[in-house]
């Protein structure tokens, strides 16, 4: 069996629903190794060459080399897709552009998975700023955050009022 038939073996090509390329066809999710990042990631055995990233894999077996420094970047966005229809060659910096434009803006406020603070500590912090009797550094460690957030929130940086 050759690498190319031995690789698309591993292929669902069937896709998630609902399809995020409608013009390009379904997804082809790779269903070997899923990396720590969710890109699909193949052994030499089947990819050929050193180990690398299945969409790599994909683009090579369908187009032909990959110009050294050059991304297989995705229009569908899904890491462990290999549908060669979705894939395309580009640089870094407009795989970070691509990322901004089709990106969701980072939620704010308690609806970040990462806030340590919710509306009401933040309503006390700034009761607490505003009668100016206790240092932001003393604020900032009763509330578990650093000083500059104690200074983002008495600014109206961050959790707008």
């Amino acid at each position: 069996m050759s690498k190319q038939v031995d690789f698309f073996s591993r292929v669902d090509k069937n896709g998630p629903l609902p399809v995020r390329c409608p013009e390009r066809g379904p997804c082809w999710l790779w269903r070997g190794f899923i990396n720590r990042t969710g890109y699909g990631q193949c052994s030499p055995d089947v990819c050929g060459g050193g180990e690398q990233r299945a969409n790599r894999a994909s683009w090579r077996f369908v187009n032909g080399p990959i110009p050294k420094g050059v991304y297989v970047l995705h229009h569908c966005d899904v890491r462990n897709c290999v549908n060669p229809s979705h894939l395309y060659l580009g640089t870094q910096a407009q795989n970070m552009k691509d990322c901004f434009e089709r990106t969701k803006p980072p939620r704010a406020g308690e609806s970040n998975g990462r806030a340590k603070l919710n509306h009401l500590a933040v309503s006390t912090i700034r009761d607490m700023l505003q009668k100016g009797f206790v240092p932001q550094s003393h604020i900032a460690k009763l509330f578990g955050v650093s000083q500059g957030t104690i200074g983002f929130i008495k600014r109206g940086e961050t959790w707008a009022a």
